[in-house]
């Protein structure tokens, strides 16, 4: 119960949201896409890019909410990250870690289309980039094995989290039907347990992520 009430404005704005769709049902869209998923972090050694990346897919739903310009985005997806990392603190006495995580999202935002018209694209105007922000919850689970003289704070097991992305993209019309989607983002949950391991910062770990995918406009 208290979950419903902390979250009741949310469900409201949804179900307004939901209910408006069949007004403009020949511009929904469902999306189909893959992605790579890269995290900064203590196991990558605070670097931007890493050797551990996470292949992941998803889909979508879209919907318009003000002409051409602004679009409803609710996406779910699924991420595996084989990770690995070598703790050099003693060089006389190396520690390792490996493990697998997972990662599942839920999220919903918008994507603001950056194109000067307003009227429907066509087959010969059929580039659009756009900007997109995306707000969810994330759920993961740390299935991690360590060498036993490993001695950094690690997280184990499942866990969820609240997130926010921040991301932009192109996507292009290939026929009335169809299009193809190119986005790429940066994730964070202002928190430093994603890659399971805690430094002494604290700092937030942040997520990296290239999707390409298709588009198929609901009639």
């Amino acid at each position: 119960m208290l979950f419903l009430k902390r979250f009741h404005p949310l469900i409201l704005f949804l179900i307004l949201i939901l209910s408006s769709f069949h007004i403009k049902a020949q511009r929904n869209n469902l999306n189909f896409f893959t992605g790579i998923m890269v995290v900064q972090g203590e196991a990558s050694g605070g670097a931007l890019l890493s050797d551990d990346m996470a292949i992941g897919a998803g889909i979508g739903f879209n919907a318009p909410l003000y002409k051409n310009k602004i679009e409803f985005v609710s996406k779910l997806e699924y991420y595996n990250l084989r990770l690995d990392y070598i703790e050099q603190s003693n060089p006389q006495n190396i520690g390792i870690m490996e493990g697998i995580i997972t990662q599942t999202t839920a999220g919903i935002g918008l994507n603001i289309y950056l194109n000067k018209s307003t009227e429907l694209v066509s087959l010969y105007q059929p580039f659009r980039s756009y900007i997109s922000v995306l707000a969810g919850l994330l759920v993961q689970n740390n299935s991690l094995n360590f060498s036993e003289n490993f001695n950094f704070p690690n997280l184990q097991g499942t866990f969820v989290l609240p997130f926010g992305e921040l991301g932009a993209g192109l996507k292009v019309r290939v026929n009335p039907t169809w299009s193809v989607n190119f986005n790429a983002a940066i994730r964070t949950t202002l928190s430093d347990e994603i890659d399971g391991l805690i430094g002494s910062t604290d700092s937030p770990d942040i997520m990296g992520l290239v999707r390409f995918g298709i588009s198929y406009n609901l009639k």
